[in-house]
This record gives structure tokens, sequence and C-alpha cells, in this order.
């Protein structure tokens, strides 16, 4: 879908939306707005560990499991 085609059906939907939900995307627009404004939903000692973490799976450091090897690992811990 083109962005063009996006912003037509988003304004055709705005339209028709009930207060509520004309509310929400109000206050999507205003945290945006403030957001670019570099406001941040984190902390800079959030941010530093945040790209401490990227930097670590990037190369390679991080182990990661999925939820079957989890699932067995608790079960070999429970039957001990």
């Amino acid at each position: 879908m083109t962005t063009l085609t996006k912003k037509k059906k988003i304004i055709d939907y705005v339209y028709k939306a009930d207060p509520d939900f004309l509310e929400i995307i109000y206050q999507l627009i205003k945290y945006n707005e403030s957001a670019n404004s570099d406001k941040s939903l984190l902390s800079n000692a959030q941010k530093t560990e945040l790209d401490k973490t990227i930097i670590e799976h990037e190369n390679g450091k991080l182990t990661y499991y999925t939820f079957d090897e989890i699932k067995k690992s608790i079960a070999r811990k429970k039957a001990k």
C-alpha cells in the first residue's frame, strides 16, 4: 500500500471515527510532535543500557533460547 493510499484511508476513517478514537489519535500526534523535540520515554541510563545490549547482539555475544528449550529446561529442573 502506498503512502498516499494510507493517508487517504486514514483521513476517511477519521471522518467516521468516534470521539474516543479521535482523542487517541490526537494524543499520538501530540506525543509525536513532542518526541520530535528530543523527548524520550527512556532515561539516559536506559538508553545507555539499550545501546550496550544492541552492540552485544550485533557482536553475537547474547544467547537466545526458543520457548521449547525453556520449557525443557524448566521440566529438567523440576524433575531433580
